[in-house]
């Protein structure tokens, strides 16, 4: 029996649990599981009916139980809206909505209050934003109804599940991933699963529900399509960009794992980004609406932002696979310059 693969079921085991911690407590409690597994080996080991191998090593494993449960029970944090399974993706697009509200609310405080230049003040005072405010946050209480909805359906159906065959066993683990680049990040990929299907659904069903709410003159907060502002979207390019966007996360979190192929298929999917954000900046004559000519220069702004945009949004892509490239086969040493 190769004396490595005791360790090497650890490693996988512990990676495993880890997979389903938070970053912030992964590194503690993963340290703190690989000791009492030692100490139980060790236990173990004085037992001469016991041989201190990889199938002893596998029981001790499986007596701990699945990586899943193992982590719950390490996890403190209150789960109680979807599930202790879903709860970690909820989280996440909870903080992504608010982010977006917050954002969407400063940049319609800075366009309305352009529509007072060469005219009359605007008059956008703290119950102004207040309202603009409340706007936006419906519409995040919406879309989370919405997650909070589709998560509920994931959890009861993956609870109606029939029972596994056949018991967990330790064998069964994935390999350590030999890169920081190979790990996924399965909440982060559910999330933008979610959103891709979320952004499909309005781009072609809703398309007119794209826009932004602007305050004229002190009102009541007023929305306006993009359209209002010039903006012309390129459908069918939009259409193949989020196509395979979420096909790759689809892959991907099925694979658990990113490899060298799926990097380089993202960094095709980045491309593609960048050419739908092109296409919008050269088709569209970015103009301030025909009711707000005021805030025509903060358009026109616009128009280089997204050409710069273009440019930026496969870099992050391009570097991840460029690393991956470059990380050395597991049992390789890498070699110093």
């Amino acid at each position: 029996m190769n004396p490595n693969e005791s360790t090497e079921l650890i490693d996988r085991y512990l990676y495993a649990v880890g997979d389903e911690l938070p970053r912030a407590q992964r590194d503690d409690i993963t340290r703190e599981l690989r000791t009492l597994i030692e100490d139980k080996l060790e236990e173990r080991s004085h037992d001469p009916a016991q041989t201190p191998d990889a199938a002893l090593t596998a029981a001790v494993l499986e007596e701990l139980g699945e990586p899943a449960a193992v982590a719950r029970r390490y996890d403190n944090r209150p789960q109680y809206l979807v599930g202790p399974r879903y709860y970690p993706v909820f989280l996440r697009i909870m903080k992504a909505g608010l982010a977006v509200v917050a954002v969407a609310v400063v940049l319609t405080t800075l366009l309305s209050s352009a529509a007072g230049f060469g005219g009359a003040a605007p008059g956008f005072g703290l119950a102004t934003l207040a309202s603009t405010a409340g706007r936006y946050i419906q519409a995040a209480i919406g879309l989370f109804a919405w997650v909070v909805l589709v998560l509920a359906i994931f959890e009861r159906l993956q609870s109606r599940r029939p029972s596994p065959a056949r018991p967990w066993h330790a064998r069964d683990l994935p390999a350590v991933p030999s890169a920081r680049e190979d790990r996924i990040n399965a909440p982060g990929l559910t999330v933008g699963i979610c959103f891709v299907c979320f952004v499909l659904w309005m781009v072609n069903a809703i398309p007119q529900w794209i826009g932004v709410f602007m305050v004229r003159d002190g009102s009541a907060p007023e929305f306006l399509p993009l359209a209002a502002f010039g903006v012309q979207l390129p459908l069918f390019a939009i259409n193949l960009w989020l196509t395979a966007a979420l096909g790759l996360n689809l892959v991907v979190l099925g694979q658990r794992r990113w490899t060298p192929l799926t990097r380089w298929i993202e960094v095709a999917v980045g491309l593609l980004a960048a050419v739908v954000v092109y296409l919008i900046a050269t088709r569209s004559e970015l103009h301030g609406p025909a009711r707000l000519p005021q805030i025509d220069p903060a358009m026109r702004l616009v128009g280089p932002l997204l050409f710069v945009a273009a440019f930026a949004v496969f870099i992050q892509p391009l570097r991840r696979a460029i690393r991956l490239l470059r990380t050395p086969p597991p049992g390789v040493l890498p070699t110093k310059a």
